[in-house]
């Protein structure tokens, strides 16, 4: 029992060593050059010994048995840690409070059970076919001592006539994929009738040196899952108001900015490429929640007159939403629960509809850190019941708040910091004169201040909701509603056109004991994907008519048989369409379009209208069907083959249709001052014609095709959100 050699100088803080082992043996520093000799003979004696005896380099086990058979029903799920608590102290770790391990890596933590090398778990189990064994496995220590030492994590089942084994992975002091610790491995166990044996054990690798005494292997979380209608997760979805994908260290920002938020990425599935349907709060927020394109909201039934242009204090009418993402959970059985920051999700807006709780701080100031304490203290009442809940917060979005701060409080130096503070606000808001560079400079220094003070508050908040009774059976969502500008394209603030430092959004997914963690995805993908997803998950079949996908179904590789398109907007006025990397924007109240190649040009500088014209008729077109599989737009077909060319005359009694004609610019608007629109198109196929109203209003369009010979048909067209037919 002499003690064991170890050399590195100790570390504060714990190191986390992806599937290694350790013995818990006493030190044993090894001296000068004269004992190398004395060691050496010591170790040829010891294994002299050894084979004499039978030892074998096996140290005896210790089983730690549960008394009692698990009968694992099907849809349930079993956590050795409830159960299992400490077979012995191991050397260096506190004892949790209720007798279970916890192991924290930065900001997160999980249960564990301690496994010195010898140690095994065995559990008499009755399991339902297709059980499923995840757990995640390493090393906990607070030195770093030297390469010598490596274990192996082994699970087996053990039946009356064979043993199965169902993983085996070794894991050696000084492994780089320390984090890995964290990531479940997930274990399909096969069938076998009746009663059998799970063992978990930890052995020594041969000819590995015995580890040091604070070199504690542990498994982490283990947990038997039943498959056939599982227990359902707990969603919750936290949106940061304004928040740029590309301030975030995990999508290339600087690393210093969201520490938490970048640890909390190497738990989740990372998808880089997420659009938003909007630039301003209420269409984004409307659009994730009901799966819809906010430029069509009229025609799904919402009441919306849109602020005017560098002002958002326009007349906000009451949203009437006919299918929201809440409302389907409350019908499968959750709780749904928001806690939003006012502003334009204030409850008079009418997107509580759906929500069991919907508190709205509007108009106070407040205390994030408190009201999201208060919110999991609420949330942690709800056991038994799955919850969905949805957290807004404006705390990045007002960073422009804190212009008039400053350390000089006498009353001249606060009067010119706030004069200052307006005249910077009226620039960035289009209304009198225009930004300085120290202006935006100072603009974003404030911006990237409120990020980094917002980063530790989430991190507060997701360990507390996985340390609770929602556990680590919750889906947890990181997302914005729209970006933030700050000077690029000529636009400061939000609400305008949807280029990318508006459009472009964090996206983190942590799903049910971090499944797929890691996992990077960069196929583009949309915040009206979330409602199609968030129902996946808790295991209902998405409504028809929805414009979103499950970004599930992106998390396995696939063949697409064409590039996806989707759309965003701003105010109603500018519409984008995405499809592969192609940007296209057209706008519906005068004859101006632009076109990039993301590929080619990230910053979207170059138009390419008048140099891609192959690009710029498919953009077109893809508008024009994504616009009638959006929303209750009607299309006609001039139906080809044609022998002869074929024009197409439009003419509105009001002056409010989209028309989106092939060969036209997609968003020419029937105005009130020109209310008529023609086209000619070549001899060929058919000819598509897409209407719909981009506002709330009623119209009558008067659609009419001829040829050289005379009119071939016409149609009049009622189109408003009183319209039934598609």
């Amino acid at each position: 029992k002499g003690d064991v050699a170890a050399g590195a100088e100790p570390h504060a803080g714990r190191n986390l060593v992806h599937g290694s082992r350790s013995m818990q043996h006493g030190r044993l520093c090894l001296g000068a050059e004269g004992g190398r000799g004395r060691v050496l003979w010591f170790f040829v004696a010891w294994a002299a010994l050894a084979a004499l005896l039978g030892c074998g380099r096996k140290p005896p086990q210790e089983v730690i048995e549960s008394p009692a058979t698990l009968k694992l029903n099907p849809g349930s799920g079993y956590r050795f840690a409830d159960e299992f608590h400490w077979p012995r102290e191991a050397a260096g770790l506190a004892r949790g409070g209720d007798g279970i391990m916890r192991l924290s890596a930065r900001h997160l933590s999980q249960p564990a059970l301690p496994a010195p090398v010898g140690t095994v778990y065995r559990k008499r189990v009755s399991l339902p076919e297709g059980t499923r064994l995840w757990t995640g496995f390493g090393i906990v220590s607070r030195s770093e001592s030297g390469t010598g030492h490596g274990v192996r994590f082994l699970a087996r089942l053990i039946t009356p006539d064979r043993t199965v084994e169902l993983l085996s992975r070794e894991v050696r002091e000084g492994d780089p994929a320390r984090r890995a610790v964290w990531t479940p491995v997930p274990v399909t166990l096969p069938a076998v009738p009746g009663e059998c044996d799970l063992e978990l054990s930890v052995e020594l690798l041969p000819n590995s040196q015995p580890p040091a005494a604070d070199w504690q292997p542990v498994w982490v979380n283990p947990m038997l899952i039943a498959p056939r209608d599982p227990p359902r997760p707990n969603v919750v979805v936290i949106l940061v108001d304004a928040l740029r994908a590309d301030r975030l260290g995990c999508y290339g920002g600087p690393p210093d900015n969201t520490p938490f938020l970048d640890e909390f990425a190497r738990e989740s599935v990372v998808f880089e490429d997420a659009s938003s349907q909007a630039t301003w709060t209420l269409p984004s927020v409307l659009s994730m929640l009901t799966s819809s394109y906010p430029l069509l909201s009229a025609s799904l039934g919402v009441s919306l007159t849109l602020p005017s242009e560098g002002d958002q204090s326009g007349d906000i009418r009451p949203v009437r939403v006919p299918r929201s993402l809440q409302e389907e959970m409350q019908k499968l059985g959750y709780a749904t629960v928001a806690l939003v920051d006012g502003g334009f999700l204030d409850p008079a807006l009418g997107l509580c509809h759906g929500f069991d709780q919907y508190q709205s701080p509007f108009g106070q100031i407040h205390d994030l850190s408190e009201h999201l304490s208060r919110l999991v203290e609420k949330l942690n009442k709800l056991q038994g019941t799955p919850v969905f809940a949805f957290v807004h917060t404006y705390k990045v979005h007002n960073y422009f708040d804190r212009l008039s701060e400053g350390t000089d409080q006498s009353p001249e130096a606060r009067r010119e910091r706030e004069r200052e503070a307006k005249r910077i606000l009226d620039a960035m808001r289009a209304r009198k004169g225009k930004l300085r560079p120290a202006d935006v400079q100072r603009l974003l220094d404030l911006y990237v201040e409120e990020i980094r003070e917002t980063d530790p508050i989430l991190r507060d908040f997701v360990r507390a909701l996985l340390d609770g009774p929602l556990g680590d059976n919750t889906a947890i969502f990181v997302i914005a509603d729209h970006g933030e500008a700050f000077d690029e394209h000529g636009q400061s603030h939000h609400a305008g056109i949807p280029y990318r430092e508006l459009y472009h959004v964090p996206l983190l997914l942590r799903l049910p004991h971090q499944e797929y963690a890691g996992r990077r995805v960069d196929a583009p993908v949309a915040l009206a994907d979330l409602m199609p997803t968030i129902l996946e998950l808790a295991g209902a079949q998405a409504p028809p008519g929805l414009v979103g996908r499950s970004l599930l179904s992106t998390l396995e590789p696939r063949e697409e048989s064409e590039p996806r398109c989707f759309l965003a907007e701003a105010r109603g006025h500018v519409v984008m369409a995405r499809r592969g990397t192609w940007t296209y924007y057209t706008w519906l109240d005068q004859d101006r379009e632009e076109l990039y190649d993301l590929a080619a040009d990230p910053g979207q500088t170059r138009n390419l209208v008048k140099r891609a014209p192959s690009a710029l008729a498919s953009a077109r077109l893809a508008l024009a069907r994504e616009t009638m599989r959006g929303g209750r737009g009607y299309r006609l077909v001039v139906a080809g083959p044609r022998a002869e060319p074929v024009t197409v005359e439009l003419s509105a009694a009001k002056g409010f249709a989209f028309v989106a004609l092939p060969t036209l610019p997609a968003g020419r608007g029937v105005e009130k001052e020109e209310q008529q629109v023609r086209a000619t198109f070549p001899a060929g196929d058919d000819v598509h014609v897409v209407l719909f109203m981009p506002r709330h209003a009623d119209d009558e369009v008067t659609v009419t095709a001829r040829t050289g010979k005379g009119p071939v048909g016409a149609e009049r067209i009622h189109l408003g959100p009183r319209q039934t037919s598609p």
